[in-house]
């Protein structure tokens, strides 16, 4: 029996956002990495039918890897890959995902030589039919699904469903969409071979968004069910429930969950074992820096079974035996009877949230952030494996100091009820920790601002209103009544601040040793301040700043040199200001990198690296990619790094900028 699998739902918004390779702009030859280092993200898993061979669908294609979780093949089918499902017998394999801008349903021999099929679609999950002969590709998105006939490779009819399933002998398809006015499920039955509409039910059932999992016989399916049992406490019950295909009743069938007070559970990638004895599911967790749990469901006494951290899984044939993706690079095989860990290896990486390039060094150190995150440290010249991998309570963010002695990582980790943040200091080369810098806990207090100067000695501090402290003696007022960000110069000599009234903002330079002000730098538009970024000379300050505007968010990227002797720096003091419209969500913020020498600025913007010559505001090179989280150069400005939400980083040589 094929049973639906809903993981996708963890990893499917990644495909909005996923980095794209470089092409090149009007004109000019393409501009490849020199390097690419990591495998990326574990975004999928699929079992071979032996139970002998196990596919990850990955940042870098697919990866095979044998019971004990080593590596045996690598194929790259496509570049980048959703998801994937072996065929019923195990000779063909089906993809989804992307290669560059142009998105695959591929569908392959089990040795990956021969491509049997490649269909223009934006698939983030792929599910074969029970008889081999049909393969359904689900968009994630708009609620499409394409039913593809898989001996021709051609596509039979494009539906709509917020969930789908086929039907035991694989001759029907089953949809479901929510109709949010009447607050009823529309079911649908299409014939696999035509596409062509056989039944449409109006379910009668007052369970809210039923979702469909898998066919049970010929006469019903599973789903999974929200019930509230109690309106005055809020009291919600998820379940299966058994859909009868003829009527389109819901019966409420094995409870999962119940919660009070609203707090639900987004129960993703239910699937049942063979004999139909154990459920195993994903418990979504969405706190941002928190991964999420598998657990297992005994559907015979109801008892359950904590399996560990894991945001998607796969059934290995024949064995009451999970794999799982962790979420920090992990891929792990557990006991579903005893929540044991039988085997583990780090072969993938998180998304990255941040990258440092150590001074005079190749090494470059990246970050994922949450709990259960690792900071890992890469060499340029040795691109699968870190060569140095150690656990930073979470981790943020990373940053070298200037004499590359300390590799200092911080984060926060804000919760409905907890704000922790800390900053700690590590040996670059053992991962060993050296001194603790600060730390913040409060389950009540508002979370304060701190700014570090560059050896992360001094620092100076704002509780988010007008005020911020210097020292004992020294403490200035901003011009506006909450203080939103502070950025202290390289040279420790500066302090700049954004200050927030409504929905204007204000930048201000101070001298740090007697707290007057030099500058005030004024922008002529309604927005709000998201990053200061010194240059390294400390001359110029970058300031990243964004307004909402006709159902985007309009991003702007400018360049005051601070004059001394000026009181206010108008745009006549502008050397460089970039332009960066967004219209689809989610979307990464702006990330900044200036050369060594403070003459060229790099700015990973909606879709391309783009790097300006800040005297001429010239483009000097742009490299299309999406979703850049940290973006480093190199001491001798000879190569630019940038690290993404697929895991990976790559780097490139712009020695030619010079």
């Amino acid at each position: 029996m094929k049973k639906q699998t809903l993981s996708w739902v963890v990893f499917g918004l990644i495909l909005l956002i996923l980095a794209l390779p470089a092409t090149a702009q009007s004109g000019e030859p393409a501009r490849s990495p020199i390097a690419v280092l990591g495998r990326g993200t574990a975004n999928a898993l699929s079992w071979h039918p032996d139970g002998e061979v196990l596919a990850v669908g990955s940042a870098t294609g697919v990866w095979l890897l044998d019971e004990a979780l080593h590596i045996t093949g690598h194929h790259t089918p496509l570049e980048y890959v959703s998801d994937l499902d072996w065929s019923p017998t195990g000779d063909r394999i089906a993809l989804a995902g992307h290669s560059g801008e142009t998105c695959h349903v591929q569908i392959w021999s089990a040795d990956f030589t021969s491509s049997l099929a490649d269909v223009d679609f934006c698939g983030i999950r792929v599910l074969w039919s029970p008889d081999g002969t049909r393969l359904a590709a689900f968009d994630g998105f708009d609620g499409q699904v394409a039913l593809i006939d898989a001996r021709f490779g051609e596509e039979i009819a494009l539906l709509l469903a917020d969930s789908a399933t086929w039907s035991i002998d694989g001759s029907m398809f089953i949809t479901e969409e929510w109709d949010y006015d009447n607050e009823q499920a529309n079911l649908f039955t299409w014939d696999a071979a035509t596409g062509a509409q056989l039944v449409h039910l109006q379910s009668d059932t007052n369970l809210p968004s039923p979702t469909l999992l898998w066919a049970i016989d010929a006469q019903t399916a599973m789903g999974l069910c929200r019930r509230i049992v109690d309106p005055t406490d809020v009291e919600v019950v998820v379940e299966t429930c058994v859909l009868d295909l003829a009527s389109g009743t819901w019966v409420s069938d094995l409870e999962i969950r119940r919660s009070i007070g609203g707090q639900d559970y987004w129960l993703v990638g239910l699937e049942l074992n063979a004999n139909q004895s154990r459920l195993v599911m994903v418990n979504k967790n969405p706190t941002r820096g928190f991964l999420s749990l598998v657990g297992s469901l005994n559907s015979e006494n109801q008892t359950y079974t904590q399996l560990g951290k894991g945001e998607a899984f796969a059934w290995r044939p024949g064995a009451e035996i999970v794999t799982k993706i962790v979420g920090n690079g992990l891929i792990q095989n557990v006991d579903v009877t005893t929540g044991d860990v039988l085997d583990e290896t780090m072969l993938f990486t998180a998304p990255i949230s941040g990258i440092a390039w150590r001074p005079d060094s190749p090494q470059i150190a990246s970050t994922g952030f949450g709990f259960d995150q690792f900071v890992r440290v890469w060499d340029a010249d040795a691109p699968d494996d870190p060569i140095l991998t150690f656990w930073a309570e979470p981790a943020e963010s990373v940053v070298y100091t200037p004499d590359g002695t300390e590799l200092i990582s911080s984060r926060t980790i804000g919760t409905d009820i907890i704000i922790y943040s800390s900053i700690d200091a590590f040996d670059p080369d053992s991962g060993d920790r050296g001194r603790g810098i600060w730390g913040f806990y409060s389950q009540f207090d508002p979370f304060p601002l701190v700014a570090w100067n560059s050896t992360f000695t001094r620092s100076v501090r704002s509780e988010r209103d007008n005020r911020v402290i210097f020292s004992e003696d020294i403490s200035i007022e901003t011009a506006y009544p909450e203080t939103t960000l502070i950025a202290w110069s390289p040279d420790d000599t500066m302090i700049a601040t954004a200050s927030q009234n409504g929905d204007l903002f204000l930048t201000e330079i101070w001298d740090f040793a007697t707290g007057n002000r030099i500058n005030a730098i004024y922008i002529d538009m309604q927005a709000t301040a998201d990053q200061l970024v010194w240059s390294p000379d400390s001359t110029m300050l970058a300031i990243v700043s964004s307004r909402g505007a006709g159902g985007g968010v309009d991003r702007a990227v400018s360049v005051f040199r601070i004059t001394p002797g000026t009181t206010n720096l108008a745009p006549s003091h502008l050397d460089l200001q970039v332009r960066d419209w967004v219209d689809d969500y989610p979307f990464s913020p702006i990330q900044l990198a200036w050369h060594s020498d403070s003459t060229i600025l790099a700015a990973a913007l909606r879709d391309e690296i783009a790097i300006y010559d800040v005297n001429s505001g010239e483009k000097r090179l742009a490299i299309p990619i999406r979703d850049v989280a940290g973006l480093a150069w190199a001491s001798d400005g000879h190569a630019l790094a940038a690290g993404s939400n697929d895991g990976l980083i790559r780097v490139w040589d712009v020695s030619d900028l010079d």
